[in-house]
């Protein structure tokens, strides 16, 4: 069954009435163009959720701050800033292990490949 041959109803054309197939022809426009409108309200959502987005991740990383990266397959474990020397580490499954002070230290589990990889605290006054 040939679409542009048959209605909706599996009807040849020809044996629809006229103002039926007009009738259909202008109910089906007006919802393409409620479709259209509704794609496009789509893509300015996302293309706003987007730009958000990118906002925030180049908002979030100083040019001072240090990228921490698994020492096996450089998946991004945190961000290091120096300046006031805190580690930041945000996942929604997270597992670390600290030992404050000196000889301290801080050990992350990598999501991607479970290397444990593990950042030494050194004293700068020292």
């Amino acid at each position: 069954m040939s679409r542009s041959r048959h209605g909706l109803k599996g009807q040849h054309i020809s044996s629809i009435p006229q103002d039926d197939v007009t009738q259909k022809v202008i109910v089906l426009e007006d919802k393409l163009k409620d479709l259209e409108k509704c794609f496009d309200g789509l893509e300015q959502d996302i293309a706003g959720i987007l730009k958000t987005r990118s906002q925030k991740v180049s908002a979030t990383i100083l040019p001072v701050e240090q990228i921490w990266k698994c020492c096996k397959c450089g998946l991004r474990l945190g961000v290091y800033d120096p300046q006031v020397d805190l580690l930041r580490v945000r996942y929604k499954d997270f597992y670390a292990y600290f030992k404050a002070g000196e000889g301290g230290f801080t050990k992350v589990i990598c999501r991607s490949c479970s290397h444990i990889n593990q950042v030494n605290y050194i004293d700068k006054d020292k």
